[in-house]
């Protein structure tokens, strides 16, 4: 069994005894990636959080009304903005879509006291 791969009009092909560690060399990358992603991920809920702390601490806003703790609206932002992501057609349009999901949410949880 042979790989055949194409990259910037070069083609090449493995040899079966290369095939393995090609697979395996690309399951890394792929395990690396993922790894990557997770951390970009943490890193964004953390901040987050921290917004949302900050925000309700100065009462611009109310989680209490809303009824749900800090890392469950992180969890659901964050959620919501994966979905806005997926069918976009571009960054801008990402950008537009969540900048309006944000605002909605800020509108739902806005505290009474300002």
């Amino acid at each position: 069994m042979a790989i055949y791969l194409s990259r910037n009009g070069v083609n090449v092909r493995l040899s079966s005894k290369l095939s393995p560690y090609f697979i395996l060399g690309k399951c890394v990358n792929n395990f690396v990636e993922l790894l990557i992603s997770l951390a970009a991920q943490t890193k964004f809920e953390e901040m987050l959080i921290e917004s949302l702390e900050e925000a309700e601490a100065v009462q611009n806003i109310s989680l209490q009304k809303a009824g749900l703790k800090i890392n469950e609206v992180a969890e659901l932002l964050m959620l919501a903005a994966n979905g806005l992501k997926t069918p976009a057609p571009s960054a801008d349009i990402f950008r537009i879509r969540l900048k309006n999901l944000i605002r909605l949410f800020v509108e739902a949880v806005k505290s009474e006291s300002k």
